[in-house]
């Protein structure tokens, strides 16, 4: 008995590991994407072998232990932030695996197919509603296999998790039979053709990738195509110091690395700053002239904007009065260019932030949960009110969008900027508070995937990395050194809007396939089940 549980925990901790090690993590950097394809291995293996009443609590020890190591910087944050991101990913877990394990048990004979269905809905669902959360998917793991980021074109991120989920539990149905069942000359073949066939799909699933690829890559010659020299700039600041010096430190920084860029490259037409890279905001300190330094600052930063011929794309917290009893803040990339719109007094495109960071930046439930809400007041978190439109802005003749931090990390939300017009992403991000290249890595490790689902190419911008060039496969074309105040000056191609992709077109079509079949597998197996017991 010892031994088999310990055998059970070391399977546990081997998962653990492999879902760790195969996404970008602190010992590799790109993370260990092999990994990927046999992360799944020991929990498929694990659970048929456990009873109903226990699995859950290996699920629980599994969410704990995988998340408490790939969100391990989580810590820098909030101290009791990993803490609660682990137990409710542990939860979350527990119910997982007692719904694979009871799929298992409705029909023994179809476990490898039941489980990873299971698996397959879990990763979509996490991501919905308020605490959704893209972290830890494992079609992630594939960001640089341009082959298989490929697929997502057409099912999203979620086919691409097919692949990989699927390639785990047929390796897993091969071991489980060659270890449970008598294999002779004459039945191996049968007994193993379906896994081994699902192997080989995964296969030519990797040659459709590279078809597609190869497909896009033609297209994109024959269509017209518009480009324009653009600069994104990372200014490599502390985002925990505040203060009317440490803003004009910034500002200096900020314009001092513009300058250089500028002369360096006169014909750049866009320039993009990180999020909340001008801290004040801009219009209402403008407006109001009540605080003197801010509004000197704001007026520098205009006096600098307009007296250049570029596009200027800037993260700020936007304040307005909205007839409320205070302002309203919103998280907000204002776009300015003085062949436009007017600099001084400013009167910029502006952006507001639609899908807010769940406990750090949002909290719909006040009135529900008012400890919860003083709670994270008195912990000095900013929350921030709630943008409702998905804009999109055409300048120098590009129509790009915006989406800010976080935001890049959700398939729905950058696919409704496409549908809207966008031919480009021009992201705004701050991961500096987490002093983690594993954190920056695992952002960026999504972020690609968002141009690969649309055909279009990305602009990241941030304040300490990752700052890159993303073309609209998917792959990064030129990135900033992490951790250092520099720039990245890149040819910005976009093109037509012909060429939506079948998932700009039919979005989360896959995800929601997979989800109607795993619900008819599961009523009709209960249905046999009780039909059997009402028999007997």
């Amino acid at each position: 008995m010892t031994k088999r549980f310990l055998c059970r925990c070391g399977a546990i901790v081997l998962a653990s590991v492999l879902f760790f090690l195969s996404h970008p993590n602190p010992l590799f950097a790109n993370g260990l994407g092999l990994l990927g394809f046999v992360a799944l291995v020991p929990v498929f293996l694990l659970i048929p072998q456990v009873k109903l009443s226990r699995v859950w609590l290996y699920g629980l020890a599994y969410g704990i232990m995988s998340y408490a190591l790939l969100c391990s910087w989580l810590f820098t944050f909030r101290w009791y932030t990993i803490y609660f991101a682990c137990l409710a990913y542990g939860l979350l877990m527990a119910l997982v695996f007692l719904l694979m394990k009871v799929l298992s048990v409705l029909r023994p004979s179809l476990q490898f197919l039941s489980m990873p269905l299971v698996w397959l809905c879990y990763e979509y669902v996490k991501t919905l509603g308020f605490a959704g959360l893209h972290y830890g998917i494992l079609a992630y793991t594939q960001w640089r296999n341009s082959a298989l980021r490929s697929l997502a074109s057409v099912g999203g991120v979620w086919l691409v998790s097919a692949v990989v989920v699927a390639f785990s539990a047929a390796l897993s149905a091969v071991l489980y039979k060659i270890k449970n069942e008598k294999l002779t000359r004459c039945n191996w073949f049968l007994k193993l053709s379906a896994p081994v066939s699902v192997l080989l799909a995964c296969g030519l699933c990797h040659f459709w990738g590279m078809g597609l690829a190869a497909k896009y890559r033609m297209q994109d010659t024959h269509l017209s195509l518009q480009t324009v020299s653009a600069v994104a700039v990372q200014s490599n600041t502390d985002p925990w110091k505040m203060g009317v010096e440490t803003y004009r430190r910034d500002l200096k920084n900020l314009m001092h690395l513009t300058e250089d860029a500028l002369q360096k490259n006169p014909d750049a037409q866009i320039v993009v700053w990180p999020e909340t890279a001008f801290v004040p905001p801009l219009v209402k300190n403008y407006t109001l002239k009540n605080d003197v330094e801010r509004y000197n600052l704001v007026l520098e930063l205009l006096s600098f904007i307009e007296q250049h011929d570029v596009c200027f794309v800037i993260g700020n917290q936007h304040s307005v009065d909205e007839g409320k009893p205070y302002y309203s803040d919103y998280n907000a990339t204002l776009v300015f260019d003085r062949r436009c719109n007017q600099i001084i007094p400013p009167e910029p495109f502006i952006y507001k932030k639609q899908h807010l960071v769940p406990f750090t930046e949002w909290f719909p439930y006040g009135t529900l949960f008012p400890h919860v809400y003083n709670m994270l007041l008195e912990g000095d978190t900013h929350l921030w009110d709630q943008g409702t439109e998905p804009v999109v802005f055409t300048v120098r003749d590009v129509p790009f969008a915006t989406p800010i931090c976080f935001e890049d990390t959700f398939s729905d939300v950058c696919r409704s900027f496409v549908c809207n017009g966008a031919r480009c992403f021009i992201n705004v991000s701050n991961d500096a508070w987490s002093k983690s290249l594993a954190c920056q890595m695992q952002h960026l490790s999504m972020a690609v995937f968002r141009s690969a689902e649309n055909h279009v190419p990305s602009v990241r911008s941030t304040a300490s990395g990752m700052t890159v060039h993303i073309d609209a496969a998917g792959s990064v074309v030129q990135c900033a050194v992490p951790f250092t105040a520099s720039y990245i000056v890149f040819p910005l191609t976009v093109t037509e809007s012909s060429s939506q992709t079948l998932y700009t077109k039919w979005g989360d079509w896959f995800a929601w396939t997979v989800i109607v079949l795993t619900l008819i597998l599961a009523f009709s197996e209960l249905a046999v089940f009780v039909h059997l017991k009402l028999k007997r």
